[in-house]
């Protein structure tokens, strides 16, 4: 199943790369020979399957926590994932987005999380670790403010990402 941006809201985070489509046999899901997901196991998630599995399995190495983790993987050619659930899929670039670079206002030190408060966005936004740097850039969907993309030092120049 191929996904893009406006069907990233339908996949179950995380998300793992794997090097080769993923193929079903019998509730058997295989890449390149071994087996990944056992789905003859009554457990709603990949992890929890993987975990009650009698068989040896692939190793999943390469996790991508969110959405812009997946956004950022620069893999140019057709990569493949599973996510959370056991649903394969392949994810295209299909629009170009806006990155806009704005100035951090304000941080709010919480017990697990810190909010930052950024110039010209009237919303705070969630980090897991206290920012590092005094920019924050933001990945714009539709002309409006999205997701945070990095945070930096130095200011740059608003540019365009294809997503």
């Amino acid at each position: 199943m191929e996904r893009t941006i406006k069907s990233l809201h339908k996949v179950n985070y995380p998300v793992y790369k794997v090097d080769q489509e993923p193929i079903t046999v019998d509730g058997l899901t295989f890449v390149g020979g071994n087996i990944v997901d056992d789905r003859n196991i009554s457990a709603r998630t990949l992890g929890a399957r993987r975990l009650l599995s009698p068989h040896p399995l692939y190793k999943l190495l390469r996790h991508r926590g969110d959405v812009i983790e997946l956004i950022k993987d620069t893999a140019g050619t057709r990569s493949w994932y599973i996510d959370n659930l056991g649903s394969y899929f392949t994810y295209k670039r299909t629009s170009l987005q806006r990155l806009v670079c704005h100035k951090i206002d304000n941080v709010i030190y919480k017990d697990f999380y810190s909010l930052i408060i950024l110039e010209g966005i009237n919303f705070p936004i969630v980090v897991n670790r206290p920012p590092v740097g005094s920019f924050a850039q933001i990945l714009y969907y539709k002309d409006l403010p999205w997701k945070l993309y990095n945070i930096m030092y130095e200011w740059e120049k608003p540019t365009r990402k294809k997503v």
